[in-house]
């Protein structure tokens, strides 16, 4: 997936747990964008999941 991300000229960034509480934050107060999330780990069952909040994130933000 980075490989075929480098080619298409897009950045690509691997999310983990170590990160995932900054990265919404800085979304949250606009400091950061995201135009593409592919979300492979989010679980919809339950409602704290750190992954399922950075995808409702991801929805909320207005990108141009």
């Amino acid at each position: 997936m980075r490989e075929f991300c480098g080619q298409m000229g897009l950045n690509f960034f691997l999310g983990n747990d170590v990160w995932v509480k900054e990265f919404i934050q800085k979304l949250q107060v606009k400091e950061i964008k995201v135009k593409v999330l592919l979300d492979l780990t989010a679980n919809q069952i339950i409602e704290d999941d750190p992954y399922l909040h950075l995808a409702r994130q991801v929805k909320r933000q207005k990108v141009t």
